[in-house]
């Protein structure tokens, strides 16, 4: 079902994007002053006909959207905020690192994946990337910060900086409804991949593991996540999300034990049905060296830099 009701106040809009994911949630909350949107989603022309339709839907107007809200800056999430922007008007609020992270993403992306991807002992070449789509970028972007209360429809939800999938993701708690919308942050079935953007980025797993940890705290009754369908048993699914890094650095340790290692070398063990997989892979090498880079930090591992690749080893 592309468009679902999931409470009176709230819509979940499944919105195209290529890959075995298939969609992504966008989110619309109607209150007094105005309707708000959490992830506006890929830009798409299919896409946009769907916003269009959705508006139709609930017989309003684009300049009734009062608020945009961006959980990160992945283009399934970010892509038609400038777009929507436009057309509405409205106030588009993420965090600073997340805008940061968009411009520089939307600049730089395939000049920078591809140096990276040598860097990291991979053949660039063969790694294909996905087109980073952003037709416009939001102007005048508010910043939130952690535990900001914001205006989501007439819910008063917090702002809660939740990094890991990306250092500048934002979580949006309604704490009178128990509900969480988590962006990437955790999803049902499929676990969430980590990025590393040097410069910006600095220890992907600790940051991830300490959000999660965080967030099992809070009394949720129900996560929307970014994708795939609402999740009722929020705790149980961060530890499930934790055992499974905890596991992969695990097997990270003990293949360093075989001696020094490229990340390239040792995805292409940790993740070997990836293999053939180009875009997926590509995914799968980033988090290899963000495993290792928790592994350094924590005096674990070392690296050494020679003919063009950084090189790991067990400490």
């Amino acid at each position: 079902m592309i468009y679902k009701q999931l409470a009176s106040d709230a819509w979940r809009i499944r919105l195209d994007i290529e890959g075995p994911l298939k969609w992504v949630n966008a989110y619309l909350f109607k209150g007094r002053d105005g309707y708000s949107v959490i992830d506006p989603g890929l830009n798409s022309p299919v896409n946009k006909k769907r916003w269009d339709e959705m508006v139709k839907l609930l017989k309003i107007s684009y300049a009734d959207i009062a608020h945009i809200y961006v959980t990160h800056h992945h283009s399934d999430h970010y892509g038609l905020a400038g777009w929507l922007q436009e057309r509405s008007h409205a106030k588009v609020s993420m965090s600073k690192t997340c805008h940061i992270e968009a411009e520089w993403t939307y600049q730089n992306g395939r000049k920078y994946i591809n140096n990276w991807c040598k860097r990291l002992g991979g053949d660039a070449d063969s790694l294909s990337l996905q087109n980073q789509v952003c037709e416009k970028h939001p102007r005048d972007v508010h910043y939130v910060q952690h535990e900001d209360i914001v205006q989501v429809g007439d819910r008063r939800m917090r702002a809660i900086f939740t990094p890991g999938h990306t250092r500048g993701h934002v979580s949006f708690y309604d704490e009178q409804g128990g509900l969480i919308i988590c962006g990437d942050q955790v999803l049902p079935i499929m676990m969430p991949n980590m990025t590393f953007i040097n410069g910006i980025d600095h220890n992907p797993v600790l940051e991830l593991f300490q959000s999660i940890e965080f967030q099992k705290q809070l009394p949720i009754r129900a996560a929307w996540p970014g994708h795939m369908h609402t999740l009722l048993h929020f705790t149980e699914r961060c530890d499930e999300v934790l055992n499974y890094h905890l596991d992969k650095l695990e097997a990270v340790r003990r293949l360093l034990g075989s001696g020094t290692q490229s990340s390239y070398s040792l995805c292409t063990r940790l993740f070997p049905s990836y293999a053939g997989k180009p875009n997926l892979f590509k995914l799968k090498l980033v988090e290899t060296y963000a495993y290792l880079q928790y592994l350094v930090t924590e005096r674990e591992a070392c690296w050494q830099y020679g003919d063009n690749v950084i090189q790991f080893s067990a400490s």
